[in-house]
């Protein structure tokens, strides 16, 4: 079953940005970051079953100053039936575009990319029709209703946002907030699906620049981490408080105007601020998603019990020989990025797909 939800996304322009990070990250001798994985299990809402396997309407909360966003009512319904358990993620694929590929079809080496991935986790999941994986694809529309929906406070933001991939980020976040599941982007390559332990309630990568991978995430409904993560996107990147007080603008209502203005003020105390938050990465790599993922995860690690994979170059590690693409060019250089388990020696996907911008 496929839900057509919105929002656009310009998947090239974010891996453009990603692709420079990690090139620098690998010329400087930084150390990684090591976030300790916490055994303590989140004490998750109940979560019942709908018999008319529709997905249920959220409820709008009132934002405050230092932004809170109020938990969801432990009585809302948010898993289709399609979970081995309760408390598990949600057997469902979440993907974000400028438009639907399913519908659309093109463009046709992104379209092809996603349907495989669908097909993938259609196998694992033991769906013999890939038309009855139930499939959350987001374009520009339905993810304006979507922030209605779980907080308008992020609507004037969303759309004054001039960078696409963080109007991506906001929408993905709250997704997978609302209904949990396996978020793909539309250009990372599925080798297989992930099967993650039984305990695990949320699922990334973690990049060399220290922030998280954000291409995958896979979460429970309503998890802390991405609550979190909700609202460090405002508290942390767009409506700081002690920057708003400090030149008297409002902490209820977002001012674009002074967030771009022509003098930079917001983005050098941003920077600053940032440097405090996180003090392993350098300010200037942080991009919105991972940068304010990391921070929640920082937050609220005692309360979720994660699984982290790991991006790296495989072409420069040779972990997997066996699969890496075009070896010795540097053109191609993004095709051998590969996210894998480190403890077990497990490749999951590329980082990108055949027909984007770093793998021709």
């Amino acid at each position: 079953m496929i839900h057509n939800t919105s929002f656009e996304d310009d998947v090239e322009e974010r891996r453009n940005l990603r692709m420079q990070s990690r090139t620098e990250s690998l010329r400087s001798e930084s150390r990684r970051s090591r976030v300790s994985d916490e055994e303590t299990k989140m004490d998750k809402a109940s979560i019942t079953i709908p018999n008319n396997n529709e997905l249920p309407p959220a409820q709008s909360n009132k934002a405050t100053a230092g932004f809170i966003l109020k938990p969801r009512p432990q009585t809302l319904v948010a898993n289709d039936g399609n979970s081995d358990a309760t408390n598990s993620i949600p057997r469902r694929l979440l993907f974000t575009y400028s438009k639907n590929l399913l519908h659309e079809k093109t463009p046709k080496h992104l379209h092809d990319n996603v349907q495989h991935s669908i097909q993938v986790y259609a196998d694992a999941w033991g769906i013999e029709d890939q038309s009855h994986v139930e499939v959350l694809f987001y374009t520009d529309k339905e993810c304006i209703e979507l922030l209605k929906q779980v907080e308008p406070k992020y609507l004037p933001i969303f759309q004054t946002e001039t960078f696409p991939a963080y109007r991506g980020d906001i929408c993905r976040t709250a997704a997978l907030y609302l209904y949990g599941g396996y978020y793909l982007d539309v250009d990372i390559e599925t080798l297989q699906a992930l099967e993650p332990p039984s305990n695990a309630d949320f699922i990334t990568a973690k990049m060399q620049s220290g922030t998280f991978f954000q291409a995958i995430i896979a979460t429970t409904p309503f998890h802390p981490v991405l609550k979190a993560a909700l609202e460090s996107m405002l508290n942390d990147w767009y409506m700081i408080p002690s920057v708003l007080q400090e030149f008297n603008k409002s902490e209820t209502e977002f001012d674009s105007d002074f967030f771009r203005g022509p003098t930079g003020v917001y983005n050098a105390r941003r920077m600053e601020h940032l440097q405090k938050v996180l003090e392993d990465v350098p300010p200037d790599k942080v991009l919105m998603g991972p940068g304010t993922l990391r921070i929640a995860f920082d937050r609220q690690k005692n309360k979720t019990t994660p699984w982290f994979l790991e991006e790296m170059e495989n072409s420069k590690m040779k972990l997997y020989p066996e699969l890496i693409r075009d070896e010795g060019s540097m053109i191609y250089r993004g095709c051998n990025y590969i996210v894998h388990d480190p403890g077990n020696t497990t490749a999951y996907f590329y980082s990108r797909c055949r027909g984007t911008g770093y793998c021709p």
